[in-house]
């Protein structure tokens, strides 16, 4: 539908059929791509956010330093970023299960462990050169 909406949005450069349909092209697709590819990525959980990957990372080098936990208060330094920022990436880090919270109380910062280690990203979404559409059109 979105390659649909984009070529519709550019409907003046594009061919029609002979039915006066828009033909929507492979700059619809490109476009589309760049636009989504994250998102789908992540909704399938085939990536993890940069900022987590920060999070995660500091927490790791912390624990390698030789720390049993990591309190937030001791990732902002790591991570320069205030301590609501933080507290956010922490949370997401946790509810994307790359984390875990040993701190059970509620309302209090989360006392970080790694949990799994964090996978590689892949493109959930092929590139033009993996487009059947594309090699058909050329050649």
């Amino acid at each position: 539908m979105l390659i649909r909406a984009h070529a519709l949005l550019h409907q003046t450069k594009r061919q029609k059929d002979s039915d006066g349909r828009v033909i929507a092209e492979i700059a619809d697709y490109a476009v589309v791509r760049h636009l989504v590819a994250d998102l789908v990525a992540e909704g399938a959980e085939a990536t993890v956010k940069p900022e987590i990957r920060e999070v995660v990372k500091a927490v790791t080098d912390l624990i390698a330093a030789g720390r049993g936990e990591v309190m937030q208060s001791e990732l902002r330094p790591a991570v320069r970023l205030d301590k609501s920022a933080v507290s956010r990436r922490v949370a997401a880090a946790i509810d994307a299960g790359v984390l875990r919270n040993r701190e059970d109380r509620k309302g209090r910062p989360a006392a970080a462990r790694s949990r799994r280690p964090l996978p590689d990203d892949f493109e959930v979404l092929p590139d033009r050169s993996g487009c059947a559409v594309a090699r058909l059109l050329q050649g």
